[in-house]
């Protein structure tokens, strides 16, 4: 009896995902008719956080990106990401990076895994190896997007990047210090 609940929890939750994903699509192509500038209007979420899935829709529409792939770290288990919709709704190809083997391990038995062009590693992000990770997959120069969520040492990271060049660039930051604050954290290779 509890099997069959738990089969029933589970396909309730892919029904669910369908869904989040076929309004996803509906409301990309409501962003189509939107002008180019308009950001503010763009906002929806299907995988992303607060609504980054409508922005990097709008912004994919509107700017050219030769190169459809991403690199993501700081993803946990990739269930909540800014690159999840991009994957599964325009077939990105992408790389992401978390410090967790529970949470790489858990996205390599997800379908998204083996349905789509993703690899998935288990490391700490510091700025002394992100260009080794990063190229060592054989990405380098133009790709279409980079985001950055590793709570802390995302300034340093990002500064420390030379082997690509993304198109869109997302890196997660506190709005409390209003937007002219020039406020980060000092560097540690070991904060966590």
């Amino acid at each position: 009896k509890i099997r069959a609940k738990l089969l029933r929890l589970a396909q309730l939750r892919g029904d669910i995902d369908m869904i989040r994903q076929a309004l996803g699509r509906i409301e990309a192509r409501q962003i189509a008719m939107l002008p180019p500038d308009d950001l503010a209007a763009s906002h929806f979420k299907v995988s992303s956080q607060f609504g980054e899935d409508g922005i990097i829709e709008h912004l994919v529409q509107n700017i050219a990106i030769e190169k459809t792939i991403f690199v993501e770290f700081g993803v946990e288990d990739y269930s909540e990401a800014n690159t999840r919709f991009l994957l599964r709704n325009r077939n990105w190809s992408g790389l992401i990076f978390d410090g967790s083997a529970e949470n790489m391990a858990k996205v390599r038995n997800e379908a998204i895994y083996w349905k789509h062009n993703l690899k998935a590693e288990c490391c700490f992000v510091t700025r002394e190896n992100i260009d080794r990770l990063i190229s060592g997959h054989g990405i380098r120069g133009d790709i279409g997007l980079l985001s950055i969520d590793i709570d802390g040492n995302d300034y340093w990271v990002w500064e420390a990047i030379s082997c690509i060049s993304p198109r869109i660039v997302i890196v997660e930051y506190n709005h409390l210090f209003g937007a002219t604050a020039k406020v980060s954290v000092p560097y540690d290779p070991d904060f966590i």
